[in-house]
């Protein structure tokens, strides 16, 4: 229930854009906005994480990365650290949730399946068959090899995305998505030309009902830097007026096809 973006600029930078909807699982789902409740964390000087998916179980999984991370500025490694954390906390939640009401632990499970009653250690397979853990993570930053981007979900799968430039995660990441196709993005997209395509592409996701309307931006570059709420402004205003002249535009150029509308 949100949207994160991640993307390669031009000038070998990376803009992240996120909401701030933040949605927790637990009994029933619940969804709602804080300003002050940020879903991009840096977790050292020149790596981001952004999340999507339940706030409790994400932050869980970023804090016990983020204490093997902060020595380091390599995004690989800082990716392979997080599927570690990711990893460990999937096994910690199925030991505490199933495991452990039959005296195993994940280990003694994996290590002792031949000598456990056959039904239920396929009765326990199917259920972690089925187990997810409801967070996405982006793993993002530049390095001494340039900027590098990384997608880690469930179970534990780590993708490499620099090949195309960007990605999106969360609810909103299809709207988001198309709309950075249509814009036909790459990597190579000035900087400006990049932080308006991007934008874009989160008020496009906001069509998702589980996607809020307060922004949060990013820039990584020698340096991981949140935008002020003065260039906040001054990005949604400019993202106003373009979309205004657009319809200006285009109800220009209908008036020629009245002739043929009857």
């Amino acid at each position: 229930m949100t949207i994160c973006i991640a993307a390669v600029t031009g000038n070998k930078r990376v803009v992240a854009v996120t909401d701030k909807m933040l949605t927790l699982s637990a009994a029933m789902v619940t969804k709602y906005q804080v300003a002050e409740n940020n879903k991009a964390i840096p977790l050292s000087k020149k790596v981001l994480g952004l999340f999507a998916g339940d706030v409790v179980q994400a932050n869980e999984i970023l804090s016990r990365a983020k204490n093997k991370i902060a020595d380091t500025d390599d995004v690989n490694s800082a990716a392979e650290k997080l599927k570690e954390a990711f990893c460990d906390f999937r096994k910690q939640v199925i030991e505490d949730n199933l495991l452990i009401r039959f005296g195993l632990t994940w280990d003694i499970f994996v290590k002792s399946q031949s000598s456990l009653d056959p039904n239920l250690v396929a009765k326990i397979a199917e259920v972690l068959g089925q187990y997810r853990v409801d967070v996405q993570v982006i793993i993002t930053g530049v390095d001494s090899t340039g900027p590098h981007i990384y997608a880690v979900g469930d179970p534990g799968t780590i993708s490499c995305m620099d090949s195309i430039g960007y990605v999106c995660i969360g609810s909103g990441s299809q709207h988001a998505q198309l709309s950075l196709i249509e814009a036909k993005y790459h990597a190579g997209f000035d900087g400006e030309d990049s932080l308006m395509s991007l934008f874009e592409a989160k008020k496009r996701a906001e069509f998702d009902p589980g996607v809020g309307d307060l922004t949060d931006v990013l820039l990584i570059d020698g340096k991981v830097r949140r935008f002020t709420d003065e260039e906040l402004k001054l990005l949604s205003d400019t993202y106003s007026m373009i979309q205004t002249e657009k319809q200006s535009i285009k109800h220009k150029h209908l008036s020629k096809l009245s002739g043929i509308v009857k």
